[in-house]
C-alpha cells in the first residue's frame, strides 16, 4: 500500500510542485536547466511534464531505493558478521533469548 501510495500520488504530486514552483521563479535569476518562466496552475503543470520526463523521475527515485535498500543490507550483514565473530558458537543462542525479550 504504501508503495503504490509513493508511485501514484508522491511522485506525481511532487514532480507537478517542483514545476510549479520553477515557474514562480522571478526574470532576473539564472536556472540550470531552462524552464517557463509563465505561471502555472496545477493542471497546467500537469500536462507540461511530458511522459520522458515522468519515466526519468521514477528512475530516479527507483535508483534512490535501491542505494538506501543496498546501504540497509550491507550495514546488516555488517551487524550480523560482528555479532556472529563476537559472540561465537553462542550466537544462536543469545538471538534466540534476545526474540524471546521482545
Amino acid at each position: 500500500v504504501f508503495f503504490a501510495w509513493v508511485i501514484l500520488v508522491v511522485v506525481p504530486v511532487t514532480t507537478v510542485l517542483s514545476r510549479i514552483h520553477a515557474s514562480l521563479l522571478s526574470e532576473d535569476q539564472e536556472t540550470i536547466v531552462s524552464v517557463h518562466r509563465e505561471p502555472l496552475s496545477i493542471k497546467e503543470a500537469w500536462k507540461s511534464v511530458d511522459w520522458n520526463a515522468r519515466v526519468r523521475v521514477y528512475k530516479a527515485y527507483l535508483k534512490g531505493f535501491t542505494i538506501q535498500l543496498s546501504m540497509v543490507i550491507l550495514f546488516a550483514a555488517t551487524i550480523y558478521i560482528e555479532l556472529a565473530l563476537f559472540l561465537g558458537p553462542k550466537f544462536p543462542e543469545v538471538i534466540a533469548q534476545y526474540m524471546m525479550m521482545v
